[in-house]
């Protein structure tokens, strides 16, 4: 059986410290994070302007060292979202590491999440795909659910884990684990399957109410779709199967249209039955500027246009559009591509991304080896492992605590010196030794990255160990 086959039997932990190993984290940071009241101790909050007030500048509200910087008494929190950020590598670390054994065992064979009117946050599933379930429709509903993260509360969360098949004693810690001050944030690795894990029930019920009256529904994150060619439900309907699951509607952003209106789907025009488009006044503004580009240069066009932001913000500005509009419509998406190129080429410029002044560097201690296995289909194999310690110093001081133990061990097979000198290299330790290592590092927080190539030549890698010996 490979690992990509592999299924995490999260019914089966029963207290904190197995749900822990099941997660793949350390019981002591699981519990730090779970028990910890004062977010910003370990979490980075930013403000991220809504769309609606795009004008409004970013705000990152702690530094690195999670000290405030600016007062959140001077903004209008209601026109922001919160993001939240893991401070260190060893919380992050957590967030991915429970967040990958989750949406395993979630999307276990059989278990149908996530719905399959649910696309955001889902892999495989896009803007494009949520679309195009609506292509042709005559009729379009759309609707959005206010506040659709913060609505979910860790009770929420502790009664959705709680029907996936997780024991009641350990969804409450892994709620805790999963929420900041009692609701789900934006921002955390496994917000987005939670918040798809919440709504399943909400999903359910809008797809009953849509084969009801013979209509498509799909939801992408908290915008909702139902379309077809007859009628369609009324805002009071969709506000009430909404209040039944404990979300609310934002009524300024419900509306219904018809076939040669403006009919958008998450952002696409669902208008041609054939596929969805692109916005045609984004096409329209990006032919326009690469014209423009090619006619006066690239300083001279942001000179000219008046576009706000620097040089390099507007190199990835474009780029980014060129692979959205080429990716949601493939037949321009060659022609688009070349155009970007060859401006790219004539103005000397490339998409770049400078790294955010807030991270900082941080000691590294690594563990690389290799090792030689056999595929099942027979194919021999030459792995790379490398493991990246997230705390070094405390992991440094353990084993060193630990090789002068077996120095000083009197019944010891060991030769002490080589070990004070050298440490304890894993093929020369004791059964025994090994185990002490395998415990010390399994409640260390570690990064693994496993490389795999096939072996053309066995025998010249056997030569190579035999050598090193």
């Amino acid at each position: 059986m490979s690992l990509d086959d592999y299924i995490p039997q999260l019914a089966r932990p029963a207290n904190v410290e197995q749900l822990a190993k099941a997660l793949g984290v350390a019981t002591q940071i699981f519990t730090f994070i779970a028990d910890n009241s004062e977010p910003e101790r370990i979490y980075r909050r930013h403000l991220i302007p809504k769309r609606a007030v795009r004008a409004l500048p970013s705000v990152p509200v702690e530094d690195a060292r999670g000290i405030v910087t600016l007062s959140l008494d001077s903004f209008d929190l209601s026109k922001y979202r919160v993001v939240w950020e893991a401070h260190s590598p060893v919380i992050k670390h957590a967030h991915k590491s429970a967040a990958r054994v989750l949406e395993r065992y979630l999307s276990r064979p059989g278990s149908l999440f996530p719905h399959e009117a649910a696309f955001g946050y889902v892999k495989g599933r896009s803007t494009r795909h949520n679309a195009r379930r609506h292509v042709g429709a005559k009729r379009l509903l759309s609707a959005d659910i206010q506040d659709f993260f913060p609505s979910i509360t860790l009770a929420r969360v502790e009664l959705a884990l709680e029907a996936a098949g997780l024991q009641p004693a350990v969804t409450n810690a892994l709620g805790r684990f999963l929420t900041i001050e009692g609701t789900l944030p934006l921002g955390l690795n496994a917000s987005p399957m939670i918040a798809n894990l919440v709504a399943t029930p909400l999903d359910h019920d809008l797809n009953a109410l849509a084969k009801e009256w013979g209509l498509t529904y799909t939801r992408y994150a908290d915008d909702i779709t139902l379309s077809g060619d007859g009628e369609l439900p009324t805002r009071e309907i969709i506000e009430t199967v909404l209040k039944r699951h404990f979300f609310r509607l934002n009524k300024s952003k419900f509306r219904t249209s018809k076939l040669g209106q403006k009919h958008y789907v998450t952002g696409l025009s669902v208008a041609d039955k054939a596929a969805p488009h692109a916005p045609r006044a984004m096409k329209h503004k990006l032919r326009q500027e690469l014209y423009y580009i090619e006619k006066f240069g690239f300083l001279e066009h942001l000179s000219r246009g008046g576009e706000g932001g620097t040089e390099q913000h507007n190199v990835n500005r474009l780029d980014g559009t060129v692979n959205y509009v080429s990716s949601i419509e493939p037949r321009l998406a060659h022609r688009l591509r070349a155009a970007w190129k060859k401006v790219c080429d004539e103005n000397d410029i490339a998409k770049s991304f400078e790294p955010r002044p807030v991270i900082q560097l941080r000691p590294a201690s690594w563990f690389v080896d290799e090792a030689e296995i056999v595929h099942p289909d027979g194919t021999r194999l030459l792995a790379l492992c490398l493991a990246d310690v997230l705390e070094p110093g405390r992991l440094d001081t353990e084993l060193r605590t630990l090789f002068a133990e077996e120095a000083g061990d009197a019944f010891g097979t060991a030769d002490p010196l080589s070990i004070i000198q050298k440490g304890l290299h894993w093929s020369d330790a004791t059964w025994s030794q090994r185990e002490a290592v395998v415990k010390l590092i399994a409640a260390s927080p570690v990064r693994v990255m496993v490389a795999l190539a096939p072996l053309t030549s066995p025998s010249e890698y056997a030569k190579g160990l035999e050598r090193r010996r």
